[in-house]
This record gives structure tokens, sequence and C-alpha cells, in this order.
């Protein structure tokens, strides 16, 4: 049985919510939405005017996969319902903005982070393992990127989490778990279908390792869980998204993808050296020893890592069966549970030194991250420790951002008229968020013959994938210069205002690049 939260407990999360919160929130609206955020914000704002989420708002379509995420009547399908009416709920009260749109995926992030602390405290009893564990999630560079989205990610990873954390409290025979659970599961299949059905195969499948005699009743549970969303399921199916799925089904790239998904969570999540902590403690410590650093009840301990294993192989699988591109987003949910083991290896480490070894962990790791900090400012070319170092993030919360995004929607806000027509490679999603006009082209697949007629053309320097290459290659033969006064701006034509990809997230403004370009009609 858990222990009541204690002084020490109290004082420790309320640092970590104070802390949690203003590394999420602060500057949140600063960073126009880029294409994906702006899908999200554009279908949940027509739940304000119809009350469901729409792919059309009577002037520009918001499909980014050739209009196949909604039906003739343009209720979208797509994507399940519960991130839009949360975006949908703050637009309301604060407004159609970059903050408002992302304002409920950060709270939900910061939730995260507190749900970790109660979370890893269930796996192993320790409350020195849980706060390692909280803080190594509120420092991840990755999971705060992520949370800042207007996007279903920390949604994923809340609900999960909180999935997990009911089936630890039915294991100790709480009523409390079975309703956690249900409500749980219940809204995760309403942030996502697959990540759903893979949390209920994982506490499934750990049910019938290690803890049969309630595995009638947890068989009951998912079953519960699945049969109140089959009038859903029955209803997207009526979509075809399964038909777009399946097209990915084992097509010989589960080598590539596999390694893809290695890679992100070896340097992004969890560095795998971390496991040569415990292979050295057996080697130089008598098997009592490890025991004892690690838990006072080691049968209890990897049990529950059984859980945490099978959660993150699961996953894994099922992203290698249908996810269509490799891609750490689709991995959000595994972040606190990695946290969590890297929480296990490390405080057994150092449990003899705890507080002595935290402080020269802190301050070695923050002088490494400082070095390559100022490295990566110095030198335009030098990413460093990319995607991890802190203090970039920190420059990213407190600094002024200006993208390309933000050039286009401020130029064509001041200079178009409302019923002009913007003829665009990509980015259009957020150029139909922030502006009046009729958006042609991007990643929708309509007809792309009003762009020859456009009032505003706009040739991005790079393009994403296929599809907006194609928009670009029809603009460059149909559309002729001569008809066109070009404009340059003073912003960077980087594709991606706002992603959080590796790779690919910028955490200051671009200055070695060429600027974009409109093209206005003559």
């Amino acid at each position: 049985m858990l222990k009541l939260i204690d002084k020490k407990e109290c004082i420790f999360l309320i640092i970590a919510l104070v802390l949690s919160s203003i590394l999420l929130l602060a500057n949140l609206g600063n960073r126009y939405l880029w294409q994906d955020e702006a899908q999200t914000a554009l279908v949940s704002k027509t739940i304000l005017s119809h009350g469901v989420p729409l792919g059309y708002d009577g002037k520009n379509s918001f499909s980014a996969e050739s209009e196949n995420e909604y039906g003739q009547d343009y209720i979208w399908k797509w994507h399940p319902w519960v991130p839009f009416y949360l975006t949908a709920l703050s637009f309301k009260l604060f407004g159609l903005n970059a903050f408002a749109a992302r304002l409920p995926f950060a709270l939900f992030g910061i939730a995260t982070i507190m749900l970790t602390y109660f979370f890893a405290k269930s796996v192993t009893r320790d409350m020195k393992t849980a706060s390692v564990a909280t803080v190594l999630l509120m420092l991840s560079v990755p999971f705060l990127l992520l949370s800042r989205q207007c996007r279903y990610y920390s949604l994923i990873a809340f609900f999960s989490l909180l999935s997990l954390y009911g089936y630890m409290i039915l294991l100790e025979k709480k009523k409390t778990g079975t309703i956690i659970f249900l409500i749980s599961g219940i809204l995760l299949f309403h942030c996502n279908h697959l990540f759903c059905a893979l949390m209920l195969v994982t506490v499934f499948v750990h049910a019938l390792l290690c803890h049969r005699n309630i595995l009638l009743r947890v068989f009951a549970l998912c079953a519960i869980v699945s049969l109140v969303n089959i009038p859903w399921i029955m209803w997207v199916s009526e979509l075809g998204n399964m038909d777009f799925f399946g097209s990915h089904l084992f097509t010989g790239r589960t080598g590539p993808f596999l390694a893809a998904y290695f890679r992100y969570i070896h340097y992004f999540i969890f560095p795998f050296f971390l496991l040569l902590i415990p292979v050295a403690q057996a080697l130089l410590w008598k098997q009592d020893k490890i025991i004892k650093a690690v838990t006072v009840d080691s049968a209890f301990l990897w049990k529950n890592l059984l859980l945490l294993i099978l959660f993150i192989v699961l996953t894994i699988i099922g992203l290698l069966i249908v996810s269509p591109r490799p891609f750490l987003r689709y991995i959000t949910q595994l972040i606190p549970v990695f946290c969590v083991i890297a929480a296990i290896i490390i405080t057994s480490a150092i449990r003899p030194y705890f507080k002595t070894a935290t402080v020269v962990i802190v301050i070695l790791l923050a002088a490494v991250f400082f070095v390559d900090y100022q490295r990566g400012k110095t030198q335009a070319n030098a990413k460093g420790i990319e995607h991890l170092n802190f203090f970039d993030y920190i420059e990213e919360i407190t600094h002024d951002y200006d993208g390309p995004i933000e050039g286009m929607v401020k130029f064509l806000n001041e200079n178009a008229d409302d019923d002009d027509t913007v003829a665009i490679t990509y980015g259009d999603m957020p150029l139909k968020f922030y502006t009046n006009l009729r958006i042609i082209g991007g990643l929708t697949g309509e007809d792309l013959t009003p762009a020859l007629q456009a009032d505003w053309v706009i040739v991005r320097k790079y393009h994403s994938g296929k599809a907006d290459l194609k928009v670009k290659r029809y603009f460059l033969q149909n559309i002729s210069p001569y008809k066109y006064e070009r404009i340059v701006i003073d912003y960077p034509d980087i594709l991606w205002e706002n992603r959080p990809s590796p790779y690919r997230h910028e955490f200051r403004t671009v200055k070695d690049e060429e600027k974009v370009v409109i093209h206005r009609k003559r």
C-alpha cells in the first residue's frame, strides 16, 4: 500500500508544479502555428460555429491527405475528437490565437510530469526514485517541445500513463483503480485509437504473465473500454482509414523503421549506455546488494518493470505494423516510462551517496550543456547535443522567434484583401488559420486550376514531400512570373516554423537562410 504524501513530498511536488508550469507555459504563443498544429486549430475552430469538427469552412479545405479525412458532409473522422473539443474550449475562453491553441496540451504536459511522480512511486515504492523520474521528465527537451504543440501528443502521454497507473492501483485491489482505468482508457481511445489498443494489450498480457488471479477482471475492463467505443469504430471505418494504413502493413520497411525508433530512443529519450550501470553492478556487487540498492522487494519491482517493458515493446511493434513513417512524436507516451526506468537505474547506483552524487551529476551535466550551448551559438553549423540541450530550450522560451509563417501572415494581413486568393506550395494551413483569404495548394490534393488566377503566389524554397513538390512544379510550369511582382520579406524561408521533430526544430531565429519571396499580381 502506498503511504500518504508527507511534508517533504508535498514540498517537492509544489516545486515541480511551479517549475514545470514555467517551462511549458512561458512564451507559449510566441511562435506561429506550423502546418500540423494549424490543422488541429482549424478543425477545432469549426466546432465554435457548427458544434462538430469539420474539414471545410466554406472557403478552405483543411485536408493534408488529399481530402480523405472527411466525407461529403465534411465531418472530420481522421482523428478522434477530444483534442479538437479541448482546443475549441480554449478558443472560446482565450480567443483565436497560438497561445490558446497550445494551452490545453501544455497543461496536460504539466499534468503528465506530476503524474509521473505517483506512477513511479507505485512502481518502486520509493520517493527518491519517483523524484528522479519526475525531474528527468521535467528536463526532457523533446517532451517539453511535444507538449507545447497544438496536437494530441501530450494527451496520449497523460492518458496512457494514467491508464497504467490505474492498473497499478487495481493490482492493490483498490476500487479507484477500476474507475481510473476505465475513464482514462476511454479518453485515450478518443485521443488515439492505436495507442489505446496497445495499452489494453499491454495490461492484459502483463496480467496473464504476472497476476492471473485478476486476469478475468482485467479482461472485463479491457472489454468494457472496447465495447463502449464500438459505435465510433464502426462509424469511422466507413471513412476508409484502414485502407490508408493498411497500405503500409509489412512493406519491407521494418528494419529501417526499427532502426529509426532505436535512434530516437537512444539519442533523445533513453541513452542505452545507462544499461551499463546494472551490468557493472552485477559484475562488481553481489546479487543481494543489487536488490537492496534497487528495492526492498525485488519480485515486486521486476513484475512492475515487466509492465513498462511490455508497454515499450508492444508500442514499437504496433508502430512498425501500421505507422506510415517513423516519427519521435509517435512515441511521446514512452518518454515518461523511459524516465521511470532511467530513474530506477540511476537511483540504484547513487543511493548510498544520493545527495552528493545528485549535486555532482547536475554540475557536470550543466557544464557540458553550457559549453555545447555556447558552441552552438558561435558556430552556425554546429548543432551540438541536438534537440537535447536544456540551455537551448531556455533561450527559446525567453526570446522572440521570427519564422516564415509569421512573415507571410503579417504581410498578407497588411496588404491583401479578404476576397484575394493565395497560391502556396507549403504552409497553407497556418495561412488559413491566421488570415481570411482563400488559400490554394499545400497538401490538400484539391484542384489547382484556381491558382492560375491567384492574386498572390508563394513558391517556398523547400518542399516537405511528394505532395507539395507536385504543387510546386505545377506552379512553376503554369503560372507566368511576368504577371507578378517579386517581393522579398525579411523572414527566413525555412520549411517549418515550429516542428518538434529531431533535426528539424530551430531553437532560435535562423539567420543564414534565403528570405521568403511573395509574388503579387501586377
